[in-house]
């Protein structure tokens, strides 16, 4: 598939699909940076399929999602070409692409809502995943300068409904803040969503331009129960994965279950934000003191946060809710994010793509006619910052995860030795029994 970043992506029956995306690191050199192509991936043998599409579809977009039920992909919201527009044409549509990998040739079928709403409306970098039959969506952009109220939507698969799911939250209820780019995941009744991005708490714009231009990852993971329709904060336990955005969680099955027993995730992107900088907030402190045993394991668990580009591989395990950063035995990854990533039948993933960074000075020179972009460059010039410009990637890499289908949550946990971090240093969490 082209180099593109911001695609949908998606695993399902051994496959990685991927549909739209954009350049976001040539758009400076290609005149059509978004793209409409549906390509697929035989995780087994690593071989890609361009599918072709007959008729209308929804078209070129990125920052899009997509989520896979009943062997189709269900496609909401994006930013259509041309710029950073969104989707007026039909904002609340959803499109549904029967998945057949082999077919050469798809169908899109645009699915229009029913009812009188109220309805979510026109999103972009927003973050979706499918559970208990309906597509559940949160946060993203409303605008490029306005993120969404961080409310939660439900798409109904059978009857085409959508919901306002947090529409009748009590004044005092808790609500998560405002983000895009997150990831969220389903399992255990709740959906979890963890990092994203929000406006700059400290780091200002160039003078004239407006605080939305600049915008910092953030650390916070929240819950809601499907059953009560309740937000709540989650503590991390565990490894922490610190301020994270731009990753595509996997979550693994057994045959025959509808829930998952794990999530992995590999990647992201980290902004420099207040979570890294002197003075920030002191939450993240209080975090990692509640897990880590000593001053050395906390560095341990710091360490990477700083890096622009993530290359760690965590694991989360719904019960007893508790990150695990996997250790790499042999081999090595490139760091990236809006990375691709899908499950293979003997057990290990495949990931690879999304986009990385260089040093190199002579590739960090911002578009001359992109007078936001030369000045932001600027800023940075003046703050002593590294200049960096984005790359795609291309390599693909197999990892085998050492016990990654042992059973969690009765009185067995076996096999994590490349697993095991921090996060065991305090002993045995409630309800398992782990041998170090």
């Amino acid at each position: 598939p082209p180099p593109v970043q911001f695609q949908v992506r998606c695993s399902h029956a051994g496959r990685i699909w991927l549909y739209g995306g954009e350049y976001f690191c040539h758009n400076d050199t290609i005149a059509e940076r978004r793209i409409d192509e549906v390509w697929s991936c035989d995780t087994a043998t690593r071989s890609w399929t361009r599918h072709k599409i007959a008729a209308r579809g929804p078209g070129t977009r990125a920052h899009a999602t997509g989520v896979v039920f009943d062997g189709a992909l269900w496609v909401f919201g994006g930013y259509v070409a041309p710029g950073s527009c969104l989707d007026t044409r039909s904002p609340n549509s959803v499109w549904r692409l029967p998945l057949d990998a082999a077919s050469e040739t798809l169908q899109w079928i645009e699915v229009k809502p029913n009812g009188k709403g109220p309805f979510p409306g026109a999103h972009a970098r927003h973050t979706a995943v499918a559970y208990q039959g309906k597509m559940w969506v949160c946060g993203g952009k409303k605008s490029l300068d306005r993120y969404s109220d961080a409310g939660l939507w439900s798409f109904d698969f059978s009857t085409h409904l959508w919901c306002h799911e947090t529409a009748n939250l009590p004044k005092q209820a808790h609500r998560p803040g405002p983000r895009g780019d997150a990831f969220m995941w389903a399992a255990r009744g709740g959906l979890f969503v963890y990092g994203g991005d929000r406006d700059s708490l400290t780091i200002k714009p160039p003078p004239g331009y407006p605080d939305s231009v600049m915008s910092e990852t953030i650390v916070e993971m929240e819950r809601f129960d499907i059953a009560s329709k309740r937000w709540a904060p989650r503590m991390v336990v565990g490894d922490h994965p610190g301020p994270l955005q731009e990753v595509t969680p996997l979550p693994l099955f057994r045959t025959g279950d509808e829930e998952p027993y794990c999530v992995v995730f590999f990647g992201g992107f980290t902004h420099q934000s207040p979570w890294n900088a002197e003075g920030g907030d002191k939450r993240l402190a209080a975090e990692m003191c509640a897990y880590c045993a000593t001053d050395e394991e906390e560095k341990e668990a710091q360490s990477g946060w700083n890096e622009l580009y993530q290359k760690r591989l965590f694991r989360f395990d719904p019960e007893p809710e508790c990150f695990t950063n996997l250790r790499v035995l042999s081999g090595e990854v490139a760091a990236s994010a809006q990375c691709y990533i899908g499950a293979r039948l003997d057990g290990a993933i495949l990931l690879g793509g999304g986009y990385g960074v260089t040093s190199d000075p002579g590739s960090s020179a911002p578009r001359p006619t992109d007078p936001l972009c030369s000045n932001v460059w600027k800023a940075m010039e003046d703050s002593g910052a590294t200049l960096t410009k984005p790359r795609p990637l291309y390599d693909e890499f197999v990892v085998h995860l050492a016990g990654a289908d042992t059973v969690v949550g009765g009185n067995a946990l076996q096999d994590l030795a490349s697993g095991l971090g921090p996060a065991w240093a305090l002993g045995k969490p409630a309800g398992l029994n782990v041998d170090s």
